[in-house]
């Protein structure tokens, strides 16, 4: 599988939502009180701040917010165990990202993952692109 290389990576500090562990609102699909999380996890990744050119609609026809997005290596998901709601690489909708480089304190969520750098030499994709949204509003 070829192995792409991010343009300017820098480290990722993200604590991966524990769906299974958190109690949820049935009538609402939201985590009462606050979502369990597990242990912070680092990993590199391109970030890019900004929304996406041609936003998505969800079923509903409303667009989901996107500040942002982090492009990482499936390798290092892979590596790592990490997978989104799907199975796939990835990071599960709901984790927050807590650290992009030297900036701390952050309160950016994921909220979907998208396949990338599809290769005919591959079975399958080998970039996946996390969007996040700011819910601290910097």
């Amino acid at each position: 599988m070829p192995n792409p290389k991010l343009l300017f990576p820098t480290q990722v500090e993200i604590e991966i939502i524990d769906k299974a562990g958190t109690r949820y609102n049935e009538n609402a699909g939201e985590p009462v009180r606050r979502a369990k999380r597990s242990a912070s996890i680092t990993i590199p990744a391109q970030p890019r701040y900004g929304s996406e050119d041609n936003p998505d609609l969800n079923r509903e026809g409303v667009v989901e917010k996107t500040d942002g997005w982090l492009t990482m290596k499936t390798t290092d998901l892979i590596r790592r165990g990490l997978t989104d709601d799907t199975g796939n690489p990835g990071i599960k909708r709901g984790s927050k990202i807590i650290r992009i480089g030297k900036k701390t304190g952050l309160e950016l969520y994921a909220t979907k993952t998208r396949p990338l750098g599809h290769y005919d030499s591959t079975n399958g994709y080998s970039l996946v692109r996390v969007y996040f949204e700011d819910r601290k509003g910097e």
